[in-house]
């Protein structure tokens, strides 16, 4: 997590600056008439990404902008992009400003033409009226010679318009429509702009680059542009209110922070700044900002924060050692200092033109990264500005867990569900991918879990599992890796899929890594975990387990999960077990003997357990503890035959006995036991909870078994999954309400 801080952050919060560079100023009453369009993915997760750049223009009084198809269109997902920014100006020379959100009216991908609406709500700045706008006019005949200027926003020309001259070459058909040929200048961005004559009628939309080499382009014919206009060609656009309103938020908080110097956040770690004199804010998000000098772009402050789930119990040295093993080499510039009365650890790199900086600082659950570039040129100044930053930064969070830590991904416009134990926790990361989440642990070291999707790819329904796993060995596993263990006869869910295990190293320390992909008809999942080697097998159990809790869209009937793992055969010795849900908590009651298999070698985990099992596991948890405390074990009384169905030799009779002394049981009317019934959930639950001296609620509730539950999940021993009464239990779940009541005595 820290390699990937100090390598990309910086990067990649540059790159997202440099296409969302505004400046801030006085909103007016009108806005030029060519505007930037700027085209947003929203992803599973909630956050939006900026996918495309493009020009448009304003065409009439109520806000509609004619652009390019391919401008809104999202090839990768073959459908619009969702969410869309319209950045204007007021004079030619003004830096855009993205004040406004936009609807997608009507897209055409045959002619390559869209028409969005500027939303009444801005984003930031005033309300508009009515907006300037320039006319469609289909009379108008250019001709060959004719002198004409192209104006956008292409990507070499910064964050204010451009505007190049040349003249009209001549004409061509593309796809049947009319384009004219120009050797004005037509860069990427010009596309969904304006080309007009010296008289300033507007000639046509710059479409197409036909040579980057002398950056000559085609512009569709302003006929074919007022045809479509006035046709129904094409489709109807659709409107995302999440991503929509999500986008005006950020913009919203950014330009207040640009205007005033100074950002807060209310949600933990709380935190607030102030900027320095002479620096200003490029990016602003939910889990971080950036800054840069105004007179030296190269001097750069970014900050982001990192939810972790737990409190890292872990000194900054130790957060030392954890990145010297992730390098080769070892951060010989490296101290200890505080942030805002927090231990914090600081390391940097020195370079010919300048240092890098990263400070890694813990509030809480909350990690916060402050990285910082101080270029040779400035090195004084930028060091005293950076300090004054440091010493404005305040953080009010409390050091402490996450007081509602996400343990599920339940949402129903996720491709699947899936639920982590407590060991875990469930963090929803934005790294610019078709990410979900991440698993994070209780620990200090280097263990994680990724979730992935993306749409499938044509025709990977069909795909050869064989092939599907070489190609993943082959393109995404480090250079350096080895592959352990690889099976395609994994399922999950009833979905088919493959596991590979592999190691490799990550800088000087030794990984061991998991990584399982699912098809389905229409995502493609991604399941991924890694770890130090030498606790790569204790958190493999949880990622096991919470593979196996996992839920998908698919229909069909008993949807089962198999996951092969290296060895079919658990520590245990029991030989049905590997890659269950409930493996480690079955191990942990075999090494307490207090389960066992059959003779076969099996446990079979997915047996309903009857009276007579129930009775066994959960007393003889209980005298496992007993003798470890050095208590006296139960003795069977001389003469007890209380039930008609059950002799005093029977295998069983011992904890019936047991069972009736500590009040946990009771026999039928007709005066039987009945061992061999099985045993429902509300049923185990009360017995295993009166057994073990929970606390449970002494008054009556309606229905009678409501107090236990309630008191099995104040206690978090059951899945979250487990909720029906009256579901007949399997050996492997009660196995796993008693290893939980165990470990909480």
């Amino acid at each position: 997590m820290y390699n990937k801080i100090l390598k990309l952050s910086l990067f990649s919060l540059f790159l997202f600056g440099l296409v969302l560079l505004p400046n801030i100023s006085l909103a007016s009453d009108s806005v030029h008439t060519t505007v930037q369009i700027l085209g947003f993915r929203q992803y599973l997760n909630g956050t939006v990404e900026l996918k495309s750049a493009g020009s448009g223009t304003i065409i009439n009084s109520d806000g509609d902008v004619l652009t390019n198809a391919h401008v809104v269109f999202d090839d990768d997902k073959n459908k619009p992009y969702d969410a869309f920014s319209v950045c204007v100006i007021e004079k030619l020379e003004d830096v855009t400003e993205c004040r406004f959100t936009a609807t997608l009216k009507r897209f055409d991908e045959k002619i390559d033409l869209a028409v969005l609406n500027i939303d009444e709500t801005p984003s930031w700045g005033t309300k508009l009226s009515s907006f300037s706008f320039i006319s469609i006019d289909s009379t108008v005949e250019p001709e060959v010679g004719d002198k004409v200027s192209i104006e956008g926003y292409p990507s070499t020309g910064g964050d204010t318009i451009s505007s190049t001259q040349g003249q009209i070459s001549g004409f061509t058909e593309i796809n049947g429509f009319k384009y004219l040929k120009t050797d004005a200048d037509i860069d990427a961005g010009n596309s969904g702009g304006i080309m007009f004559d010296d008289e300033g009628r507007f000639l046509g939309v710059p479409s197409y680059v036909a040579s980057y080499y002398e950056n000559s382009g085609r512009v569709l014919h302003i006929a074919e542009v007022a045809k479509w206009l006035a046709s129904d060609d094409g489709e109807d656009g659709e409107t995302n209110t999440q991503a929509t309103g999500k986008l005006r938020a950020e913009w919203k908080r950014f330009y207040q922070a640009k205007d005033s110097g100074a950002l807060s956040y209310s949600t933990d770690p709380k935190l607030s700044v102030k900027v320095p004199d002479g620096w200003t804010f490029f990016s602003v998000s939910d889990d971080g900002f950036a800054l840069y000098k105004k007179n030296n772009a190269k001097a750069i402050i970014s900050v982001g924060m990192i939810s972790n789930g737990f409190k890292l119990d872990m000194t900054a040295q130790e957060k030392l050692d954890v990145l010297n093993r992730m390098e080769e080499d070892d951060y010989e510039n490296h101290q200890i200092m505080k942030v805002d009365g927090s231990e914090a650890l600081h390391v940097w790199n020195e370079a010919s033109e300048g240092a890098a900086h990263v400070i890694i600082v813990d509030r809480g659950y909350i990690e916060v990264i402050i990285s910082y570039t101080v270029p040779k040129n400035d090195e004084v100044a930028v060091l005293k500005e950076v300090n004054t930053f440091l010493s404005s930064l305040k953080m009010y969070s409390s050091d402490i867990d996450d007081p509602s830590p996400l343990q599920s991904l339940n949402v129903s416009k996720y491709p699947y569900t899936l639920e982590v134990p407590s060991e875990w926790r469930i963090a929803l990361d934005y790294l610019g991918v078709d990410k979900l989440a991440k698993g994070l642990t209780n620990t200090h070291k280097i263990e994680s879990a990724d979730f992935y999707y993306s749409n499938i790819a044509e025709g990977a329904t069909d795909l050869d599992l064989e092939d599907g796993l070489d190609y993943d060995i082959k393109n995404y596993l480090p250079e350096d890796a080895v592959v352990t263990f690889k099976s395609v006869d994994l399922q999950i869910d009833g979905l088919p899929g493959w596991i590979i295990f592999y190691e490799y190293k990550n800088g000087r320390m030794p990984m061991k890594t998991v990584s399982i992909t699912v098809l389905d008809d229409k995502y493609e999942l991604y399941f991924d975990y890694g770890a130090e080697s030498d606790i790569f097998e204790q958190g493999l159990q949880n990622f096991i387990s919470t593979l196996n809790t996992i839920k998908t869209d698919t229909n069909g009937g008993k949807k089962t999960t198999y996951i092969p793992l290296p060895s079919s055969e658990s520590i245990s010795g029991l030989n049905d077990i590997s890659g269950h849900r409930y493996r480690t908590s079955i191990e942990n009651l075999v090494e307490m003997k207090v389960i066992g298999g059959y003779p076969d070698g099996s446990f079979k985990p997915e047996n309903p357990v009857n009276r007579a099992e129930a009775l066994k596991i959960i007393l003889q948890g209980l005298r496992s503890m007993q003798a470890q405390d050095g208590e006296s074990a139960f003795v069977m009384p001389q003469g007890f035959n209380m039930f008609s169905d059950l002799k005093s030799d029977e295998w069983y009779a011992t904890y019936v006995a047991e069972g009736v002394d500590k009040k946990i049981i009771n026999g039928y009317p007709d005066g039987t036991f009945k061992g061999g019934n099985t045993v429902n959930l509300s049923e185990a639950l009360k017995m295993a909870l009166q057994a073990y001296g929970a606390e449970v609620w002494s008054g009556d509730t309606d229905p009678w078994y409501k107090k236990y539950f309630d008191s099995a999940y104040s206690m978090g021993i059951l899945p979250a999954d487990l909720t029906d009464p009256g579901k007949l239990l399997t050996r492997a779940e009660l196995a796993y309400i008693v290893d939980k009541l165990i470990s909480q005595k």
